[in-house]
C-alpha cells in the first residue's frame, strides 16, 4: 500500500468519522485560528513558534468539540508543555545573554 492509499483510507474512514468531513473540520479550525491571530498583541506580526503551539492546541480543540477523545486532551497537554519549554528557554536566554 502506498502512502497515498493509506492516507485515502484514513481520511475517508476513521478520521472522517471522528472529526467530520474535511471541509467543516477545517472551517472550525480556521475560525479558531483566525480569532487567535486577530487577538494577539500584534495581530499583523509574524507567527511565532509559540503561536504555532497555541494554534495546534486550537486544532485539537476543534477536533475535541466534534468528538471528545482522550487523545485530543493528551495532545493539548503536549502542546502546552511545548509552550512551557519554549518559555523556559526564552527566560534562560534573557537571564544569561
Amino acid at each position: 500500500m502506498t502512502i497515498l492509499d493509506e492516507a485515502a483510507v484514513l481520511t475517508a474512514g476513521d478520521r472522517q468519522r471522528d472529526y467530520d468531513h474535511p471541509l467543516p473540520n477545517h472551517q472550525r479550525i480556521a475560525r479558531l485560528w483566525n480569532a487567535h491571530l486577530a487577538n494577539r498583541k500584534e495581530p499583523h506580526g509574524p507567527i511565532t513558534p509559540e503561536n504555532v503551539a497555541e494554534m495546534m492546541i486550537l486544532l485539537k480543540v476543534a477536533r475535541q468539540v466534534f468528538t471528545p477523545k482522550r487523545d485530543n486532551l493528551i495532545d493539548i497537554c503536549g502542546y502546552a508543555r511545548c509552550l512551557e519549554q519554549m518559555q523556559d528557554r526564552s527566560d534562560a536566554a534573557a537571564e544569561n545573554p
